[in-house]
């Protein structure tokens, strides 16, 4: 009589598929065992965000470019009213210095005419007194 025996044969196969597609702004999940990760890929979001980069971008260039047209401007119109202020305050000075030349030429002039003035004067009165000295020496004689 035999003993007691008996034997239990048993196979476990698990296949698990780990592979993620995500394509076009799809979600793609992937779970092992308990831990489940998400791959998310948002293209409009990206798109939205290079254009967004591309507009400040251009938005600064075109602020620097106005800058640097304005400042053009700017030292262009101080340029041109520099030049202005200087030709006037030469036009000035121009006629001062003919205002003043004028004024030095009429100081000589009534000068030099008080001079003769004073020359005709001092012949007449030198005249006179001869002709009265001479009259009174006739006088006397």
């Amino acid at each position: 009589m035999g003993g007691k025996s008996s034997s239990k044969a048993s196979t476990t196969t698990s296949a698990q598929d780990r592979r993620i597609v995500a394509d076009n702004g799809a979600v793609g999940v992937n779970a092992d065992n308990s831990s489940v990760s998400i791959v998310s890929t948002d293209h409009g979001a990206i798109e939205g965000a290079v254009d967004l980069g591309k507009e400040a971008l251009s938005w600064a260039i075109g602020t620097v470019g106005s800058t640097a047209e304005t400042f053009t401007k700017a030292n262009v119109d101080s340029t041109k009213l520099a030049f202005a202020f200087a030709d006037d305050q030469a036009r000035r000075a121009d006629a001062t210095t003919k205002g003043a030349a004028e004024l030095v030429q009429q100081a000589f002039t009534t000068a030099n005419d008080m001079q003769q003035g004073n020359r005709t004067l001092a012949i007449a009165g030198l005249v006179i007194a001869g002709i009265v000295g001479a009259g009174v020496l006739w006088n006397k004689g």
